[in-house]
């Protein structure tokens, strides 16, 4: 019964990926965006569709899919891995597909990973979303260019609230990276945040048979470092966020939400997260700036039931008018051998 079940649910989430990169390879069905929205890229056996804002059901269209996208029991949240890549949803940007070899992608079909979610300061709730009107599904403005077979760029203009500039080049490199440079700019000293300047990015994991991430961390200095999961790190509570031993940015953050102010005890002593999705290693690395904290979140049903978030975010204390800020980032994804391996993968990239 165990195998057959297995069995189901690896065809399932197989024929959900064939389905996503077919429509990758052209305007998806049922009223998707056409594909000016989106980029297919390849490296080697690596191959990723990038996305801007505007790929997806949009307005009416995508009220009416999620009007009859089913409801988990026990009001644990809509159920958005039954929504498939060609009726996806637009207002999620970054990496829609992304696959090694013919493997299953990581993401809920319906959403993305990588996906640029919101801009925020240190107060609650005063954050603004990838939304320009949300309760008419459009997306803030954005647009995507492919740069080569391997590369694009993805520019998400300023919004109306605090006026920031996401900038981001994806390029796949051999044999199974993909490489981010990120950069994120207040464009307007009067409406910038002042205490503190936070960029949040969402990955919606697609019913990982392991739900959570993680990483070595350890409570104090005094102890070695170890592989820490999320849920521990969070004393099992559903979300929260990680930040790294040696601080950068000490910004005063006066609000509750849990994904951007819940700081676990637990700290990381390297810049990386990683976990097992689908038998293959996914794996997320960072080099932050010089004034850029990265910090790593996670949110147990954040892409709904069963589809845990593995999310992360920048923060800049006091930023300026002006001044790009930003980070590299490395994803990673293989057929997993070890978490272990994400260390040798991770400090390979560090010294390189």
């Amino acid at each position: 019964m165990a195998a057959e079940k297995d069995l189901s649910r690896r065809t399932v989430l197989e024929a959900l990926g064939s389905m996503g990169l077919a429509a990758a390879a052209g305007a998806g069905a049922g009223g998707a965006a056409p594909a000016q929205h989106r980029a297919r890229l390849a490296a080697g056996k690596l191959e990723a569709t990038v996305v801007d804002n505007h790929d997806g059901l949009g307005g009416a269209a995508q009220e009416r899919r999620r009007q009859a996208m089913p409801h988990a029991v026990g009001n644990l949240g809509e159920m958005f891995s039954t929504v498939p890549f060609e009726e996806r949803f637009n207002g999620y940007n970054g990496v829609a597909q992304m696959r090694y070899g013919g493997s299953v992608s990581p993401f809920v079909p319906a959403v993305s990973g990588l996906n640029c979610e919101y801009i925020f300061d240190d107060r609650e709730p005063d954050y603004e979303t990838r939304w320009k009107k949300m309760e008419a599904w459009e997306a803030q403005e954005s647009r995507i260019e492919r740069l080569s077979p391997a590369a694009a760029r993805l520019t998400i203009e300023p919004g109306s609230r605090f006026g920031v500039r996401v900038e981001t080049r994806f390029e796949l490199v051999e044999p199974h990276f993909i490489d981010l440079d990120v950069g994120f700019t207040a464009t307007d000293a009067a409406r910038m945040p002042k205490e503190a300047l936070g960029v949040f990015w969402a990955c919606y994991m697609h019913v990982p048979r392991i739900p959570q991430f993680y990483f070595l961390g350890r409570e104090n200095k005094a102890t070695p470092p170890r592989w820490v999961g999320a849920f521990e790190a969070l004393r099992l509570e559903a979300s929260g966020t990680m930040v790294p031993e040696a601080r950068r940015a000490e910004p005063r953050m006066s609000g509750t939400h849990p994904m951007l102010y819940h700081i676990a005890e637990t700290r990381f002593v390297k810049p990386f997260f990683c976990g097992k999705v689908h038998g293959q290693l996914f794996a997320s690395m960072f080099r932050p700036g010089p004034a850029a904290e990265v910090r790593f979140s996670f949110a147990a049903g954040g892409g709904g039931p069963g589809c845990p978030a593995w999310d992360y975010q920048a923060v800049v204390a006091h930023p300026q008018a002006g001044r790009r800020y930003g980070f590299r980032q490395r994803v990673v994804y293989k057929p997993f051998e070890s978490l272990q391996e994400a260390e040798r993968l991770y400090d390979a990239w560090d010294l390189g």
